[in-house]
């Protein structure tokens, strides 16, 4: 069986957050921490990165189909 190909209109998207190791979510899910590396459809994120001892990190962001892209948290300590 042949595997499947990765679908069409998914775009590379970088987080990173200072100091590394934040936890990153969409809507309330954990995607991984950072620094994270992932493939997104094309449209507006509403994301968040937390931390222990650091205060969250929350934005939107939009993902162009076929330009990869940075997200960078420079994270607070409390």
């Amino acid at each position: 069986m042949a595997a499947s190909p990765i679908p069409n209109g998914l775009t590379e998207v970088t987080f990173a957050s200072n100091p590394p190791g934040a936890a990153v979510s969409f809507s309330g899910m954990e995607i991984g921490r950072t620094p994270l590396v992932t493939k997104l459809e094309a449209r507006k994120y509403k994301v968040k990165m937390t931390l222990a001892g650091f205060g969250d990190w929350s934005g939107e962001i939009t993902v162009e189909a076929g330009k990869p892209s940075t997200v960078v948290a420079q994270m607070e300590r409390r």
